[in-house]
C-alpha cells in the first residue's frame, strides 16, 4: 500500500516500517495518506514507486506485456507442477524436465521480443490443448476423475494462451518494443 512516510513526506511503499526512500522507521499511525504529489509530480517526473518503463510504455505496449508474462506464467505453471510431483515421487522423467527446460527458454525469449519463440508457443500451446481436450473426449469413462480435470484444465487454459499468442494485437506490440529496446541497448 502506497503510503506518506512522516520524515520525508514522499509517497512511498513501506518495507515493513522501514520507508525506502528516506531509510527511517515510521509506525503505521504515523504514516499519511498517499497524495500522488510528492516532489515528483510538481517537478513532472515519476513518481518514487513507479517503475520507469511505466513512463515510457503506451497502453497498447502495457496490455501487451501483461498478456505475455500471463500467458509465459500459465504455459510454465503445468510444467512446474508435473516436474514437482514427478519429484516428490521420485518419478521424475527426462521428458518432463526437457520440456520444462525449452519452455522456459522460449518463454524467455519471447519476453525479450523473439518472434520465432512466439510462433513456436502459440503452435505448441494450441496443438497441446487441442491433444488435451481431444484426450479428454475419447476416453471419458476410462479416465479417473484427476486426470479427465488436468486434461480438460489445462487443455483449455493451452488452447487460450496460444489463442492469445496468435491472436492478440497487443502482444506483436509490447514484443516490438523489447526488440527496439534491446537493439538499443546492445547498439
Amino acid at each position: 500500500m502506497i503510503q506518506k512516510c512522516p520524515h520525508c513526506n514522499r509517497d512511498v511503499v513501506f518495507s515493513r516500517s522501514i520507508c525506502p526512500a528516506c531509510g527511517l522507521a515510521a509506525a503505521d499511525e504515523e504514516r499519511g495518506e498517499a497524495t500522488y504529489m510528492g516532489d515528483e509530480a510538481r517537478l513532472g517526473l515519476a513518481a518514487a514507486y513507479t517503475e520507469e518503463m511505466e513512463t515510457r510504455l503506451n497502453e497498447t505496449q502495457r496490455r501487451g506485456r501483461l498478456q505475455t508474462a500471463l500467458t509465459i506464467g500459465l504455459l510454465i505453471a503445468p510444467l512446474i507442477a508435473l516436474n514437482t510431483v514427478g519429484l516428490f515421487w521420485l518419478r521424475m522423467t527426462f521428458r518432463g524436465f526437457a520440456a520444462l527446460a525449452v519452455v522456459s527458454w522460449l518463454g524467455w525469449r519471447l519476453w525479450y521480443g523473439g518472434r520465432f519463440a512466439r510462433h513456436l508457443l502459440w503452435v505448441t500451446a494450441l496443438v497441446s490443448g487441442g491433444v488435451g481436450i481431444t484426450f479428454c473426449g475419447l476416453r471419458y469413462e476410462t479416465l479417473n476423475p484427476v486426470a479427465f480435470l488436468t486434461f480438460l484444465v489445462f487443455g483449455c487454459v493451452y488452447l487460450w494462451c496460444g489463442w492469445i499468442l496468435f491472436r492478440s494485437r497487443d502482444v506483436p506490440e509490447w514484443l516490438r518494443y523489447q526488440r527496439h529496446q534491446q537493439q538499443q541497448q546492445w547498439g
